[in-house]
């Protein structure tokens, strides 16, 4: 009956960023009845549990690795992502299966990097101990998402870097930018209207900025601006046309 043994070495090098994939490099090498395996493709399944012989399967994933004198190398994670349950602050073993065969024993325990330990020390940091702390920070509060105007160091906006802004800005004015600088003005959504003319037989009213009336002069209606045929039988009331509107001779 042949043996088949993994050898194995784990590169623990979680990448922890959120747009990169969180892998941990393994290595290993693949022995049949205590010889390198034929060099070829093997099925291998790795499995992560949070007890070395019994627990609770956390996360598995299958690889096809191609040995070479047995070794091979897969990164983990790499077609299963580790969901974000699995987040390494506790112990975890690694069981591999080969070829469908039973899960060889014992169990693989992940172990620590020496420089992990190094940040480990971040879990437990006293807040007292962070050095070079800006000073908005000093009373352990993180402010930034509801800091305004009034919490500059001298409540002076004049001061923002690369940017040219009036130190003071009268009453009810707002910044403008006129592609060069901000500098104060009206507040008047959308622009305004600057000046409103009125043709012939026509008068207007109004501001730029508040209602503007348009209407009909008096007298604004005079002969030049009726087409002709334009008043029809329809278009006059009864008796709307009196002897004095006649003029002498009109009507033949």
């Amino acid at each position: 009956m042949r043996k088949v043994l993994v050898i194995g070495f784990i590169l623990f090098s979680l990448v922890c960023y959120a747009q990169i994939p969180r892998l941990i490099s393994y290595q290993g090498k693949l022995l049949l009845n205590g010889q390198p395996a034929p060099d070829s493709t093997y099925t291998v399944t790795f499995s992560l549990y949070d007890d070395p012989d019994m627990g609770t399967i956390l996360w598995t994933e299958t690889h096809t690795v191609t040995t070479k004198n047995g070794i091979f190398s897969v990164l983990l994670g790499e077609t299963t992502p580790f969901p974000p349950t699995l987040d390494f602050s506790e112990s975890y073993w690694l069981g591999i299966t080969v070829a469908g065969s039973p899960e060889m024993r014992p169990r693989y325990r992940l172990t620590t990097s020496p420089y992990a330990f190094r940040a480990d020390i971040a879990n437990a940091v006293d807040w007292t101990d962070i050095t070079s702390m800006p000073p908005g920070f000093a009373d352990g509060v993180d402010n930034i998402g509801n800091d305004s105007l009034d919490d500059l160091s001298d409540n002076s906006i004049a001061d923002l870097s690369d940017v040219a802004i009036p130190a003071t800005i009268p009453p009810g004015k707002v910044l403008k930018w006129n592609g060069t600088n901000w500098y104060p003005a009206d507040d008047i959504a959308g622009g305004g209207i600057d000046t409103i003319i009125a043709t012939a037989g026509l008068s207007a009213g109004g501001t730029g900025t508040g209602t503007i009336v348009i209407g009909i002069a008096p007298s604004g209606v005079t002969e030049d601006r009726i087409a002709n045929s334009a008043v029809t039988t329809p278009k006059i009331a009864d008796n709307a046309v009196t002897t004095s509107k006649i003029a002498d001779n009109a009507i033949t």
